[in-house]
């Protein structure tokens, strides 16, 4: 397996029309597949091999559960790195804004939710938190995938989700985890 083919799984509170739209969403040609990355999920194959990251749906009160004392957490999905030699990298979805985006993000269900697989999976294959493109500016160029748009886009860029889309001097530039 090549070091930017990556293998994921779901945990059972992932509905099956959600998995098939995370899947789309990580076989778009203009999303992290522009970079050279390729995911596979492994299904019911997922004992046999090891997984590169799990994606799993919770609610908001056990998120807090899972992450109690990390109040700048609250409200937000989250992504557990475990690094490439430890257990595979954990996705927790935020079931709220799964279903009802955050009021800041300037965009419709469909946009957030793909944004939201874009991020996570950005932290699952080891990318961290990124600036907004235009730091103070208001502006109609796409965010970076890596910017939390769930804390807001309005009057900061366009909600966006596509790598291949963000406007930078190079995509392949990106803070990644130490």
């Amino acid at each position: 397996m090549s070091k930017k083919e990556k293998t994921y799984g779901f945990t059972s509170s992932v509905a099956i029309e959600d998995r098939r739209f995370i899947k789309k969403t990580l076989n778009d040609e203009k999303g992290w597949r522009s970079l050279g990355y390729e995911f596979r999920s492994l299904g019911s194959n997922a004992g046999a091999e090891k997984l590169d990251f799990v994606v799993d749906m919770k609610e908001q009160g056990e998120l807090d559960a899972l992450f109690k004392g990390h109040d700048d957490l609250e409200g937000l999905s989250v992504t557990v790195y475990s690094g490439d030699d430890g257990p595979p990298n954990h996705i927790y979805l935020n079931r709220k804004n799964w279903m009802d985006p955050p009021h800041e993000f300037d965009g419709d269900r469909t946009a957030y939710r793909a944004y939201l697989v874009a991020h996570e999976v950005g932290h699952a294959i080891g990318y961290d938190h990124e600036e907004p493109l235009f730091a103070g500016q208001s502006s109609t160029a796409p965010c970076n995938v890596m910017y939390q748009q769930s804390k807001g886009t309005r009057g900061i860029c366009a909600p966006n989700a596509l790598v291949s889309a963000e406007v930078r001097p190079s995509a392949s530039e990106r803070p990644t985890f130490v």
